[in-house]
């Protein structure tokens, strides 16, 4: 038997639920739970519209922690599937309100993520366009566990892109900085000829369409023009040691995102 409680402590504006699977650890037991997680969980979240959800799981009488139950669903009993739609669940409650916290510290689509991107790397670095990175606490180890598992490739310099301006919250600068001078993302883009790639596509572009996919969805939100030049400036000035090169790359970026700016009625 699988349940799943719901408590609300109206002090602290705070919700606990406890997932409870009666049976030991098996596969099934495991895809009937995520299935609660995902047909009431989620629905919950949605209607109840708080930002703090602490999550107890029991498993045959033993609580278990998020990370842990995650980690085995996806590593242990290969329940990609049905992990891939509760972290798309997920982002979609993300993109439609904020960020689900489990407490002050954990995120609820972290460890999801996470685990889900061992085996295909995206998945993390959509957590992170979406999760509030002004609060990170995990993130950068996980990120820089997931690089060096992967080494250098389209996907990590995706989440290397990402990580440097969408999802650069407090640590993004620095860890950037530590891709380029102790990881070799400088090295590698130059050896492999993907310095303009890298800045014009993989970092530009996509930083414009996602903060352009945003404003014209809520026209109460707005990312300046600036804020987009400060990124390229920051990023430049890591991956480019030649100055007069380096500003060579931040005019044709300022101009490819006042045109993207002006194409797409933005305001700046």
């Amino acid at each position: 038997m699988i349940s799943l409680n719901f408590a609300y402590e109206e002090k602290y504006r705070s919700h606990t639920v406890t997932l409870n699977v009666e049976e030991t650890s098996t596969p099934d037991t495991y895809s009937h739970a995520i299935e609660k997680l995902i047909h009431d969980f989620i629905p919950y979240i949605g209607k109840t519209q708080n930002d703090m959800y602490s999550l107890e799981i029991i498993v045959a009488g033993e609580e278990i922690s998020e990370p842990a139950f995650w980690e085995k669903a996806i590593l242990d009993f290969r329940l990609e599937d049905l992990a891939i739609r509760y972290h798309k669940a997920l982002i979609h409650l993300v993109k439609s309100s904020k960020p689900v916290w489990l407490d002050e510290e954990n995120p609820a689509g972290r460890s999801a993520a996470f685990y889900l991107s061992v085996a295909n790397l995206p998945y993390y670095t959509e957590y992170i366009k979406w999760h509030d990175m002004d609060h990170e606490v995990s993130e950068y180890q996980d990120i820089e566990e997931l690089i060096k598992m992967y080494g250098w490739c389209p996907e990590t310099l995706e989440l290397a892109a990402v990580r440097g301006g969408i999802g650069c919250g407090q640590e993004g600068l620095w860890q950037f900085d530590s891709f380029v001078k102790e990881m070799g993302l400088r090295e590698y883009l130059l050896e492999n000829n993907l310095l303009d790639h890298f800045v014009f596509a993989v970092f530009l572009e996509n930083y414009l369409k996602h903060y352009g996919e945003i404003m014209k969805n809520n026209r109460h939100f707005h990312w300046p023009l600036s804020y987009c030049l400060d990124f390229v400036s920051d990023i430049l000035a890591d991956l480019i040691e030649d100055e007069d090169v380096a500003g060579e790359y931040f005019a044709k970026c300022r101009s490819i995102a006042e045109n993207y700016y002006a194409e797409h009625k933005l305001p700046v």
